[in-house]
């Protein structure tokens, strides 16, 4: 009868254990589940984030484009300014001596 309690007893620990190992490898099974869904959130992060520096690196070239062609438009200005300054002196200079030769043909 002893002998047979005991044994009762151990086969109740032993299913108790059974039933803590299982509890344990479910708890782990959940941590890992958890943990491949932060990875995966993680990763989709990541790839957004990707993406966007990509996008950044576009509109970086298209604004350093665009500055390249401000510049150019600016030399292009200043040249004409250049230019119509010289015409401008030059008609001045023409004018000027318009001006001296009428006054001489008037004396």
């Amino acid at each position: 009868v002893v002998a047979k309690e005991r044994a009762e007893e151990q086969v109740k620990d032993a299913l108790t254990t059974k039933e803590a190992a299982e509890q344990k490898a479910y708890e782990i099974n959940l941590a890992k589940v958890s943990a491949e869904n932060r990875a995966q959130e993680t990763l989709v992060t990541k790839e957004a984030a990707e993406a966007q520096v990509q996008e950044l690196i576009v509109a970086n070239t298209t604004a350093e484009k665009q500055i390249q062609e401000l510049v150019v438009a600016k030399e292009r200005a200043e040249e004409q300014v250049k230019d119509a300054l010289t015409t401008k002196e030059a008609a001045e200079q023409k004018a000027y001596e318009i001006n001296l030769a009428k006054v001489s043909a008037e004396n």
